[in-house]
C-alpha cells in the first residue's frame, strides 16, 4: 500500500494487480460536529452586586435628603431677596441649578445600574451641596 502525501491518493498492490482509490473531493470544508445545546438561559454580563446597589443607593437617599433641604433653605432665601428687591447671588443660583442636573444624572444612572456613573454624578453633587451648605451655614 502506498499513499500519496500530496494528493491523498492511494496506490494497493497485492496478487490481483493494483488499485488505485482516490480520494475523496473535498469540495467543501470540513464540518464540525454540532455542539449540544444547553437548556439554561444565557449568561449575562456581571452587573453590581446587590450589595453594592443597596450601597449606592443608601448613599444616594442620604445626598437627595440633604440636597432637597439646602435647595429649600436656597428657595426660601431667593423669596426673600425678591421681596426686598434683590436677587439672589448668580454663583449661588448656578449652584443650585447644577446640583439639581448632577442629581437627576445620578439617579437616573443608578436606576440604569450604572454605579460608575452615578458615582460620577453624585460626587459632582456633592461638591455643589458642599458650596451650598457652606453658603446657608448648614
Amino acid at each position: 500500500m502506498h499513499v500519496d502525501a500530496k494528493t491523498g491518493a492511494v496506490t494497493m498492490t497485492g496478487k490481483g494487480g493494483t488499485v488505485a482509490v482516490k480520494p475523496p473531493k473535498l469540495d467543501t470544508p470540513p464540518t464540525t460536529p454540532p455542539q449540544p445545546q444547553s437548556d439554561a438561559a444565557p449568561v449575562s454580563p456581571p452587573g453590581p452586586s446587590a450589595d453594592d446597589l443597596d450601597k449606592a443607593e443608601d448613599e444616594a437617599d442620604k445626598l437627595n435628603v440633604r440636597a432637597e433641604a439646602a435647595t429649600n433653605s436656597v428657595e426660601t432665601l431667593r423669596k426673600q431677596q425678591l421681596a426686598a428687591g434683590y436677587n439672589l447671588r448668580a454663583d449661588i443660583a448656578s449652584s443650585e441649578e447644577r446640583l439639581q442636573l448632577y442629581l437627576a444624572k445620578g439617579n437616573a444612572a443608578l436606576k440604569a445600574q450604572d454605579l460608575k456613573n452615578a458615582q460620577k454624578y453624585f460626587d459632582l453633587a456633592d461638591g455643589e451641596l458642599t458650596k451650598l451648605e457652606k453658603f446657608l451655614g448648614h
